[in-house]
């Protein structure tokens, strides 16, 4: 006995022709497409460039601000120079004549320290030597046996 099976039901049947029909419709859209030289879409163009009035305010306060800035600059510091300077010239400070000024300070009272260079190239012995000589040049004078204070 052979046994058979029921028919089972994929729903209805297409129309024959349908996938033809889709098919059309997929090439008559594609050909709208390709006659138009754009596929990608076109963006809104703008009316120009526009600034309110607000945006305006606060253009010109800065412009005005940077202008204030630049002219302003050069007084404002002299004034304060004077101002800070100023403070030498008060009680307290002492005797303005021994008050050493930039460029008024010679150095012949002092004495300037010598220097040794010593570079790279120099062996163990040249370095020492010359560090002795910077300490022998640099070393304070001893007072003379005659100036010293007794007590």
């Amino acid at each position: 006995m052979s046994v058979t099976e029921p028919p089972v039901d994929i729903g209805p049947t297409p129309e024959p022709g349908a996938a033809e029909d889709r098919i059309a419709r997929a090439r008559s859209r594609r050909a709208e497409i390709a006659d138009t030289d754009d596929i990608a879409p076109k963006l809104p163009r703008g009316r120009g460039f526009k600034i309110s009035k607000g945006h305006l305010f606060k253009i010109g306060l800065t412009t005005v601000m940077l202008v204030m800035l630049v002219v302003i600059g050069r007084p404002c510091a002299d004034s304060v120079s004077k101002f800070v300077t100023s403070f030498d010239d008060g009680s307290g400070s002492g005797d303005k004549a021994n008050m050493p000024k930039p460029g008024t300070v010679d150095g012949s009272g002092a004495q300037q320290p010598h220097y040794e260079v010593i570079n790279g190239n120099m062996t163990e012995a040249e370095m020492k030597a010359a560090i002795e000589r910077a300490k022998q040049r640099n070393a304070p004078t001893p007072p003379s046996p005659g100036s010293a204070s007794t007590r």
